[in-house]
């Protein structure tokens, strides 16, 4: 199975996004001089196993110049082993998009762009802090289908203030203008970052679960009446055209992750490995040119933690998972045994077993938190007493704690 390669561009343009907790620091030309050279080098000692997939993310990659940009991509495929029909993605923002950066990334084999376009109605882009028109959006997503692109924008609710009919009328504009992929998201509020601030302070309040949940099931409906197909939670995409690489991180395939604050996940048998590189661009620049260790944080991930993290990530996929899945994935469990502890759930019409599948049903996709949670329960106790057995478990945690905290560190979201 190959694996894929993730690559962070921690740079953005002038003040961070308000609602932004990724790990990110303002553009220096100087700085991204010696940075792209440094990801180049931790690409060369990383010995990546094959990879069909090549997302570079951030942060703003498109906030790079046009020289730096191709040194790293070019770069980047002759170092790496990647398949012939590799998909290369690259985060860009409307503002940056013209004909000459299209053109340029078309040449050094970029084939799918995802636009952080938040939103298509002007008053919410100003709370968000972003610096684009929704015009700008337009004008940019024209540009990349010109030049022969997948295409996928990210789009937010939840914004404070936000009407339903605002947010209606982002996904009625968003599916006019026909992109091959649409992610949606509600805003969360991360801490550290001003948004949350201003939570606390009483500047600004959320706009409520339930209109969250009006919204998210009047994006669904829209999005599926005109065509695009619900793969998973927040992503929808034409048939054939969903995101090769997240797809990764929700089916457990294995991943590289290079530059400062990115994340790898070594598949196992016979260990399933989690590990990240250090947060802090000079540290990882330091380390770099001293040939020191990158990681400053590595796990081996045992068997309750594995299994956890398999029934959220693929619960997040509207195919769920099939027993097979189970024994591919989890090994040492008795898959038959440990899909027949779901069946109270299914009973309780919390799950759906259908089709030699396992998944949550279509009017519980808003709050699968409380789902996954509940199948983590039910499964807990067998699964303590095989990784007993192969003394496979670490220590004794609160799997709902884990869980919480897994997803604020790796789950996709929305492009910064």
């Amino acid at each position: 199975m190959s694996y894929g390669c993730y690559v962070h561009i921690p740079f953005c343009e002038g003040q961070k996004c308000p609602y932004c907790g990724f790990f990110s620091v303002p553009y220096s030309a100087y700085m991204a001089d010696d940075y792209i050279p440094a990801l180049l080098e931790q690409a060369r000692r990383s010995s990546s196993p094959e990879s069909d997939t090549l997302y570079i993310g951030g942060g703003t990659p498109s906030c790079l110049t046009a020289t730096q940009l191709e040194t790293l991509l070019v770069g980047l495929q002759k170092i790496l082993p990647l398949s012939s029909n590799a998909e290369i993605t690259v985060e860009l923002n409307p503002e940056n998009v013209s004909e000459d950066l299209a053109t340029l990334l078309f040449h050094c084999g970029a084939t799918r762009v995802s636009l952080g376009a938040q939103s298509l109605v002007q008053r919410q882009l100003s709370v968000l802090g972003r610096k684009h028109t929704a015009e700008r959006t337009i004008t940019a997503l024209n540009i990349l289908k010109r030049n022969s692109f997948l295409t996928s924008i990210d789009l937010i609710f939840g914004v404070p203030g936000q009407q339903l009919e605002e947010w209606d009328a982002t996904i009625n504009r968003a599916i006019e203008l026909d992109p091959d992929h649409i992610s949606i998201y509600c805003l969360s509020f991360e801490e550290g970052t001003p948004f949350a601030y201003a939570l606390r302070k009483g500047l600004i309040a959320p706009v409520g679960s339930e209109k969250e949940h009006k919204m998210f099931y009047s994006a669904r409906e829209k999005l599926m009446t005109a065509g695009y197909e619900h793969y998973e939670i927040s992503n929808f995409s034409k048939p054939g055209k969903s995101s090769k690489h997240n797809t990764k991180y929700w089916t457990g395939e294995g991943y590289i992750g290079i530059g400062a604050g990115a994340h790898s996940y070594i598949q196992g048998p016979p260990r399933w490995i989690r590990m990240s590189v250090v947060s802090n661009v000079h540290s990882f620049l330091r380390r770099i040119d001293s040939a020191e260790q990158l990681w400053d944080f590595v796990e081996s991930l045992d068997l309750p933690k594995r299994v956890a993290e398999f029934l959220m990530l693929r619960l997040r996929l509207l195919e769920g998972f099939s027993v097979e899945d189970v024994a591919r994935c989890l090994p040492e469990l008795d898959a038959i045994h440990f899909v027949d502890l779901l069946r109270p759930l299914e009973s309780a019409q919390r799950l759906i077993h259908d089709s030699g599948r396992i998944r949550i049903p279509p009017e519980l996709l808003f709050v699968s938190d409380s789902v996954i949670l509940a199948c983590v329960h039910v499964t807990e106790s067998y699964v303590r007493q095989v990784a007993l057995k192969h003394r496979n478990i670490s220590d004794d945690i609160d799997m709902a704690e884990y869980i919480s905290n897994f997803r604020g560190a790796d789950e996709p979201g929305p492009q910064k």
